[in-house]
């Protein structure tokens, strides 16, 4: 990585850089440490200066942190310069969790959760109830729920299989709001997107990443058209959250209609991921091994119940591919995982291959 050549004129170790990313100038940012101590530094000329959310004048919100901070304590949970803020802070009597856009980005944000709650009720899932937002400040407010994340332990396979029954009931609903469509030439789009930020942030990219992406486009023609769905679109296993016999689904900013294929397929890739990356999975510590992994991604799909179906399973294939080789790009911005690359591009590259002799 070329950028972190200027980190040495700091006090940043390159273990502590959680992520780089670019804030809506393009400037780049990089995420220090773990929440709640977390900092960010900008890349200024040859330099880097500290930065400080309260400071975000693309986010209206942030001009009310300091008068919040006099309520009681504020944790910040994530924060993309210019783009969005959540953190955990006082509401009323109890604590809350904001999530702050631009002031253009907030009426879709508004309109897309009020649809998901809807769906929600009879979904399976539970929804996160929303407690207030403010169109002047550009926030939305939402209950903080009391609830564990999801864990990925050969104990939480029945877990998984009712996760993959609660996606086959959603899928089988109709939204009461518009929900924009996501075909795979969208998802192209998405990767190529992918491979820009990447480029822009490190300078370059995993070997062997570009010439997969051309081999997407070869192969996006041969995949089939089907009914698109409801889909999260960005079903990974942090989405959830577990509160008793509960299944909580968080984040619906990218929902849409989609291919039956893409939510499991992302969602059962994140599960190899987390293996792949040695992430805490389970209680005591315990980490999540390639046979949990494989163990829960098999139930998941037992619960959507539809493994005979030869044409989903190479869609499934497809949108697996281009899910690994977007993380390839994600991760080589991530100091610490993106050894992992070559990994990820490897099953990017044995999903279309099997995509390709299943035809």
């Amino acid at each position: 990585m070329k950028i972190l050549d200027s980190l040495r004129t700091t006090d940043v170790a390159l273990a502590d850089v959680e992520r780089f990313d670019l804030d809506r100038d393009q400037r780049l940012v990089a995420t220090v440490g773990e929440t709640p101590d977390q900092r960010w530094l900008r890349r200024e000329g040859e330099g880097w200066r500290s930065i400080r959310p309260r400071d975000d004048e693309q986010l209206p919100f942030a001009g009310e942190l300091d008068a919040l901070a006099l309520e009681g304590r504020i944790d910040v949970l994530s924060w993309k310069p210019g783009r969005r803020l959540t953190l955990a802070a006082p509401y009323a009597a109890t604590r809350a969790i904001y999530k702050a856009r631009r002031r253009s980005a907030h009426a879709e944000a508004l309109s897309v959760h009020v649809g998901a709650e809807l769906l929600m009720r009879e979904g399976g899932f539970t929804c996160p109830p929303l407690l207030a937002h403010s169109r002047e400040h550009a926030v939305l407010v939402f209950e903080r729920l009391d609830a564990r994340p999801l864990t990925i332990g050969l104990a939480d396979t029945e877990r998984f299989r009712r996760i993959g029954k609660n996606l086959r009931a959603l899928q089988e609903r109709t939204p009461s709001v518009y929900l924009a469509l996501h075909g795979p030439r969208d998802e192209e789009r998405v990767l190529v997107r992918m491979r820009e930020r990447t480029l822009a942030i490190v300078g370059d990219e995993p070997a062997g990443a570009e010439a997969l992406l051309r081999r997407f486009t070869r192969v996006l023609g041969d995949v089939r058209a089907s009914a698109p769905v409801v889909a999260h679109r960005d079903l990974h296993d942090g989405q959830f959250l577990v509160r008793g016999d509960e299944l909580v689904l968080l984040d619906f900013d990218l929902l849409c209609l989609a291919d039956s294929a893409l939510d499991v397929s992302n969602l059962g890739a994140h599960l190899e991921l987390r293996a792949l990356l040695g992430d805490a999975g389970g209680d005591g510590g315990n980490g999540v091994t390639e046979e949990s992994a494989r163990a829960c991604g098999e139930a998941l799909f037992e619960g959507l119940g539809r493994n005979g179906d030869r044409e989903f399973h190479r869609r499934v294939l497809f949108y697996r591919g281009a899910t690994f080789l977007r993380l390839a790009w994600v991760y080589h911005a991530r100091p610490r995982f993106a050894r992992h690359c070559p990994e990820l591009l490897a099953r990017a590259r044995a999903a279309f291959d099997e995509f390709e002799s299943d035809a």
